[in-house]
């Protein structure tokens, strides 16, 4: 057995783990489809539509998901990996995510006292060697970027 069979492209060890990472993907893919299910007969039993909103809040009885419904899909992140729940329910696993994850905070921006126009601005911040590409508005609002020289903290006035 020759050293490229174990560690080269296609290797003993590429595939091993490509396999550990598919089965986490499985298991995590499982686990919210699950959720899903049990809210579904449970709903079914009183007669109940199920909606995002229902989903979501299952969901977030999970340890260390985060959740987010933009429109008819629900994004989130569970176990280092990225997921989403499409308009029919389905649910796609991404691959883990690797990295520093960047930190945000919204601050309410108002330009009168009785807010007839209201602004948000959203920061966010990354450490290390990573570089912030872009926020954007889930709307597609009007999205005005203020960069810093260093690509690692970006403003947005929304």
């Amino acid at each position: 057995m020759s050293l490229n069979s174990i560690v080269g492209q296609d290797g003993i060890i590429e595939k091993a783990e490509k396999a550990a990472d598919e089965t986490e993907r499985s298991q995590i893919k499982e686990e919210i489809e699950l959720k899903i299910a049990n809210l579904q007969m449970e709903q079914d039993k009183v007669g109940k539509e199920l909606s995002k909103e229902d989903i979501e809040n299952t969901l977030n009885e999970l340890e260390g998901i985060d959740v987010d419904t933009i429109g008819n899909t629900i994004d989130g992140e569970y176990k280092n990996h990225s997921f989403e729940i499409d308009e029919e329910n389905n649910v796609i696993v991404g691959k883990k995510i690797e990295g520093e994850k960047p930190t945000g905070t919204v601050i309410l921006r108002t330009t009168d006292e009785i807010a007839l126009e209201v602004k948000l601005q959203v920061v966010g911040e990354v450490k290390g060697t990573a570089k912030i590409e872009s926020i954007e508005a889930i709307d597609k609002e009007k999205v005005e970027e203020i960069e810093d020289e260093s690509n690692r903290t970006k403003f947005t006035n929304v």
